[in-house]
């Protein structure tokens, strides 16, 4: 899978802020399910969720979509819904901070 070009910046917390790189931010944002979504309708989806004042993405990355049988792998060259990278660059390109969470699972914790 290839590296993403995001860059890794210092958080920090204070009385009353999220701070990164030291410039205060709000995050507003939710969860999108990539692989449970047709390709095709993730660019409208986060648009959507762009226009409604969100700021950030909240992804799983469950792992049981990715492995579709022990040691046989899938990230978008079988099922289009699982290229992670090229979710992750979508949202990049729309300006969204990003929280993944990779798993083997995912269970509504």
């Amino acid at each position: 899978m290839p590296h993403h070009s995001g860059t890794h910046r210092p958080v920090t917390i204070g009385n009353t802020a999220l701070a990164l790189d030291g410039e205060e931010v709000s995050l507003y944002g939710g969860a999108v399910h990539y692989w449970r979504l047709a390709r095709e309708t993730w660019e409208p989806i986060l648009d959507s969720v762009k226009r409604m004042g969100f700021t950030m993405i909240s992804i799983y990355i469950p792992w049981e979509a990715h492995e579709i049988e022990r040691g046989r792998f899938d990230f978008g060259e079988i099922n289009p819904s699982n290229d992670i990278d090229a979710f992750l660059t979508l949202c990049e390109d729309k300006g969204f901070r990003i929280i993944v969470r990779p798993g083997p699972q995912i269970n509504s914790e």
